[in-house]
């Protein structure tokens, strides 16, 4: 790749959007992110994540979330811990719960 803007794994040359095929898409639910880095596709949110970190763009609930970023964070959770509890409880973090009680 020879984008200038793209060299280090925590800058996105492109994001990459994946729909799931249902009728009302929703980012976090149906719909997820992921960027296209020098490294590779990496799923958007992961715990390093400075561009849409899962603290503050996965709780789908939070209305205080601009809608056109909430549940952006959200693809590396639901990869990584193989749930979308976000969508049920909003004290989910990496370090800490990582499920709903």
């Amino acid at each position: 790749m020879n984008n200038t803007a793209c060299d280090d794994n925590k800058k996105r040359c492109s994001d990459i959007m994946v729909y799931l095929p249902e009728k009302n898409q929703q980012v976090g639910v149906t719909l997820f992110y992921f960027y296209l880095t020098e490294k590779g596709i990496v799923p958007a949110g992961e715990k390093d994540d400075d561009i849409y970190s899962f603290e503050a763009n996965c709780n789908v609930k939070n209305s205080s979330i601009s809608t056109s970023y909430s549940g952006r964070g959200c693809t590396a959770w639901a990869i990584q811990k193989g749930n979308m509890d976000y969508l049920r409880c909003n004290d989910l973090s990496w370090d800490g719960n990582d499920k709903c009680q």
